[in-house]
C-alpha cells in the first residue's frame, strides 16, 4: 500500500509527506470516506493542516470530492492514469439510512468518448438502503 501511495505522490510531482501518505493510505483502505471519518482517524495533525493537505490532493487530482445529501465524501481518483479519450465511470451507493457512501468497484462502466470531447471525471451515485441496513 505504501508503494502505491508513494507512486501516486511522485507521479503527481508532490513531495511525500507523512500526512499525505496517511490520508492516501486511509482512502486506499476505505475506498471512500466522509471528511468527518478522515478527521476522526487521522488525529496526529491539526485540522488546518489536514484541510490544506486534502485541498492539495484534490487540486492535483489524486483524490476527488463527492457531495451528496449535503455531506462531503473523499475518494481516490480512479481515472488518474486514464487518457482523456477513455475513462471509467465510478459508481457509488449512498445509504439513506446509515448515510454511508460505498464505492461499487465491481460495477464500473467504461466509456469511449468521441475525440472532440475531453472528459475529466464521471460519477454516478445510486441511493437507497444498503445491505447492512436492509
Amino acid at each position: 500500500m505504501i508503494n502505491k501511495v508513494n507512486y501516486l505522490l511522485k507521479k503527481s510531482g508532490l513531495s511525500i509527506t507523512p500526512l499525505r501518505k496517511e490520508v492516501l493510505a486511509f482512502l486506499l483502505e476505505n475506498e471512500v470516506s466522509s471528511l468527518d471519518d478522515i478527521k476522526k482517524n487521522i488525529k496526529e495533525f491539526d485540522r488546518v493542516t489536514l484541510y490544506r493537505t486534502i485541498k492539495v490532493l484534490i487540486k492535483f487530482k489524486i483524490i476527488k470530492e463527492l457531495s451528496f445529501e449535503n455531506k462531503k465524501f473523499l475518494s481516490l481518483n480512479r481515472n488518474i492514469n486514464k487518457s482523456s479519450d477513455s475513462f471509467e465511470q465510478s459508481v457509488y451507493f449512498y445509504c439513506m439510512y446509515c448515510n454511508n457512501l460505498t464505492f461499487l468497484n465491481n460495477k464500473i462502466i467504461s466509456f469511449d468518448i468521441a475525440p472532440d470531447y475531453e472528459v475529466h471525471q464521471s460519477e454516478s451515485i445510486i441511493s437507497g438502503k444498503c445491505n447492512l441496513c436492509n
